[in-house]
């Protein structure tokens, strides 16, 4: 059978499913308008809507933490346009990896007065934790929310595994108050780190350090940090933070930092108490682990005023003669061939050289004329 301008007359159905949300949304239903001859008007038109289907789930799903570690993990419920009114769960996890500490309650089913919660119960021996909470009164709830929180520590070894597992779950229909017959579950995760932090250690290369505020002195600082992870993933160190110990920081950054690198800084003051005080400086490494995994350690470092070599805070004849006992000396310029060592053998050749530089001679001799007569205090 046709109309006047052969239109179909019949059902017209359609699934407008992906159209609409599952909660929330209105669906209109639109005649022909006048400009079409002999139209039909809608005389009977009906909107059929599916419920979702209810998620538990672990939440985070994956978890990393560090060995005896405490942390949470949220059991959570998105009813998906189906109302829930109470849930049932057995959360199951191996024993040798974690211990399941403390549980409770979340706000998704409703505050305390509105809800009854009728098991809450941990089984540390054999892994199982077990909570069930229902509303009172008629209604259910929409909203997805957590319905509990459970605390957990890391016993186990680096690089163990265990599986967060819903098992035995019931979410009841806020309507029939029956189970719904299919629920999705969503398990977890919780690995114990496997990423070893790296080691940091530190060195001043010179063991004497001159202010460098008039004159030239660097002091040459190395890092002789490693990592046990090396080569593989997490075993380069990429980041190294430095703390002077005078006010000032420093970084170096890169791929591969491992063993020995070296940075440079002046230090413009000194201290003095009587004697000198040393600077310590704060040496923190970075690898780049999945986390990453950082270790701090931290070094002196001795600076004494320009032109004193032999340390007792005034600049005179005996610093002069610490240079001429080691003039024309010279010590290594490789600083990682090792790294943890001193490029001068000797704490006086150390001493003499007062720029630095690996060279006693005519420069360090000026360092000290141009001194003469200074004191620390």
């Amino acid at each position: 059978m046709g109309s006047g301008n052969d239109y179909p007359i019949g059902f017209n159905r359609s699934d407008v499913t992906a159209c609409i949300a599952d909660t929330g949304e209105t669906a209109y239903f639109q005649e022909r308008d006048g400009s079409y001859k002999n139209g039909f008007s809608a005389v009977f038109a009906c909107l059929r809507t599916k419920e979702g289907v209810p998620i538990i789930s672990v939440e985070p799903p994956e978890t990393i933490v560090q060995p005896q570690d405490q942390f949470d993990i949220n059991i959570t419920v998105n009813p998906n346009g189906a109302p829930v009114y109470a849930v049932e769960y057995y959360l199951r996890y191996n024993t040798s990896v974690v211990r399941a500490e403390t549980q409770n309650k979340g706000p998704f089913l409703g505050n305390y007065s509105e809800t009854l919660v009728v098991i809450n119960d941990i089984d540390q021996a054999n892994g199982i934790v077990s909570y069930a909470e229902t509303r009172k009164g008629e209604n259910g709830v929409l909203n997805p929310g957590t319905l509990a929180t459970i605390q957990f520590t890391a016993i186990g070894a680096r690089g163990a595994t265990t599986g967060l597992n819903l098992t035995g779950v019931i979410i009841v229909n806020n309507v029939t108050k029956e189970p719904y017959a299919t629920i999705i579950i969503e398990n977890g995760t919780v690995t114990i780190n496997n990423n070893i932090p790296p080691t940091a250690l530190g060195i001043s290369k010179h063991r004497i350090n001159n202010v460098a505020k008039k004159y030239p002195c660097t002091t040459l600082l190395c890092s002789c940090s490693y990592d046990l992870n090396y080569p593989d993933k997490g075993g380069n160190i990429t980041y190294i933070r430095w703390a002077f110990g005078d006010g000032q920081y420093g970084t170096s950054e890169g791929p591969h930092l491992n063993n020995c690198t070296c940075k440079e800084h002046k230090y413009e003051s000194w201290q003095w108490d009587g004697d000198y005080v040393n600077f310590t400086v704060y040496l923190t490494v970075t690898d780049d682990g999945c986390p990453e995994e950082t270790n701090t350690t931290n070094f002196d470092v001795t600076v004494y005023i320009a032109g004193d070599a032999n340390g007792d805070g005034r600049v005179n004849i005996l610093d002069a003669a610490y240079v001429g006992m080691h003039w024309d000396q010279h010590c290594t310029k490789t600083p990682c061939e090792p790294c943890y060592s001193y490029l001068w053998d000797e704490l006086q050749q150390d001493a003499a050289d007062l720029n630095n530089d690996c060279d006693i001679n005519i420069l360090d001799a000026m360092i000290i004329g141009a001194n003469w007569g200074h004191t620390a205090w």
